[in-house]
């Protein structure tokens, strides 16, 4: 049973390696649309971790078309300002453990054709920007700039409201 599902992959990822980086890239966004999990797991993975900022990004893009619920973890290990936790906890179903890790779930709830970014929460306006300069990430109360980390997260810095210092944030986005 294991060989038979194997084999049924095979031809998916052929076409992810397939020379042509036109042709996997276009193989890879088909893939991340079809209603499989298993194929879009394995389109995501492989744009994630691949080298070129391009796949890196049209990854993300397919991905997040799917208004998927990101988990966002937030390093308030080294933050010292008292409003730290009542801002992680007042906002985005937050959370803080006993190290002072705060998380956050963002629903993305569709895609702004016109300002060329993703909706956050069923909100209007802009949550989410993917740019050439990085990941913008811009729902209430939190300013990040993320990039892609070598294992397909992304990662980066935001400011956030009533917290004087920046919080080092990951939103992990493959397993």
């Amino acid at each position: 049973m294991i060989d038979e599902e194997m084999e049924n992959l095979s031809p998916y990822q052929e076409i992810l390696n397939h020379p042509d980086p036109d042709r996997a890239l276009a193989g890879m966004r088909i893939m991340l649309e079809q209603g499989d999990a298993t194929l879009r797991r394995m389109a995501l993975e492989y744009g994630l971790l691949s080298p070129s900022p391009q796949v890196r990004k049209a990854a993300l893009d397919g991905y997040l078309r799917s208004e998927p619920i990101l988990a966002v973890s937030f390093d308030g290990s080294e933050i010292k300002d008292g409003s730290y936790e009542g801002v992680i906890e007042q906002y985005h179903s937050g959370t803080i453990d006993q190290s002072r890790t705060g998380y956050w779930k963002l629903a993305i709830s569709g895609y702004d054709e016109a300002e060329k970014c993703y909706q956050v929460g069923g909100g209007s306006g802009c949550g989410l920007s993917i740019t050439e300069n990085g990941v913008f990430i811009t729902p209430t109360a939190m300013n990040g700039r993320a990039t892609f980390s070598d294992d397909g997260q992304l990662v980066g810095t935001a400011t956030m409201t009533r917290i004087d210092s920046p919080v080092p944030f990951t939103v992990k986005l493959i397993d």
